[in-house]
């Protein structure tokens, strides 16, 4: 078996992308925009691409987080970017964390109130510690119900700022609040870890069911399929 291991490594290079040049950073400019969409959107199926979602960052305060954002927004099939009286973040810095979704930072919507970015909005929920009414639901329990709605509802995902989190007015605007399990040593999520979390767990609720479920082969029936293909190699020659 260890030697037709060794010989099928010899013969099967590792696989990757011929060409491709990686920039060490991604600057604000037009010609960036598309730089590594397509690459990204090629490892995305498009029966998993959660069509409607949409994240809404509120009084955002790190431009780098932003970037961040951008990039998990565009890992995961969510389709825009609304940004509530955000702190100054058109910077190098934010265009770089954005690395392969700087189109999704030109296409962010701006808006100075809350309300005004969740007015067409369908099914809105809150990522946060606290609620108003003091009921909060698992995020992975809030991702199955978003996966479950009829297509195309509107969603948005609305994150606090980094130092406060959503304060509890801005919260009674939800009719739905979800919060990401955490170590209660350390409870608190960075902005953009906890825009991945609960973006990823959408995405993954989305995901249709394998067609047939995949056969674990027994350790023994594997041994004999080694032994034949080895039987075969040492034909060869």
């Amino acid at each position: 078996a260890s030697e037709l291991r060794r010989r099928a490594g010899a013969v099967a290079p590792s696989a990757g992308i011929a060409g491709v040049s990686i920039p060490l950073a991604v600057t604000p400019r037009a010609s960036r925009a598309g730089l590594g969409g397509s690459a990204l959107r090629a490892n995305i199926r498009p029966e998993m691409t959660v069509a409607q979602v949409r994240v809404v960052l509120v009084r955002p305060e790190t431009p780098s987080n932003v970037g961040a954002v951008a990039r998990i927004a565009r890992n995961t099939g969510v389709i825009a970017i609304d940004l509530v009286a955000p702190t100054p973040w058109r910077t190098v810095d934010c265009w770089r964390t954005a690395w392969g979704a700087t189109e999704l930072l030109e296409q962010a919507l701006v808006h100075a109130r809350l309300a005004d970015a969740l007015a067409s909005v369908g099914y809105v929920v809150a990522v946060s510690r606290r609620s108003a009414d003091g009921v909060a639901r698992d995020v992975r329990t809030v991702a199955e119900e978003i996966a479950a709605l009829p297509d195309p509802t509107p969603v948005s995902l609305v994150f606090g700022p980094e130092t406060s989190g959503l304060a509890l007015d801005e919260l009674a605007l939800f009719g739905r609040t979800a919060f990401i399990p955490s170590h209660p040593a350390q409870p608190s999520l960075n902005l953009s870890h906890a825009v991945m979390v609960t973006a990823y767990e959408v995405f993954r609720a989305s995901a249709p069911p394998p067609a047939t479920p995949p056969r674990w082969s027994p350790h023994e029936e594997k041994e004999r399929l080694l032994g034949r293909l080895q039987e075969g190699l040492h034909a060869l020659g």
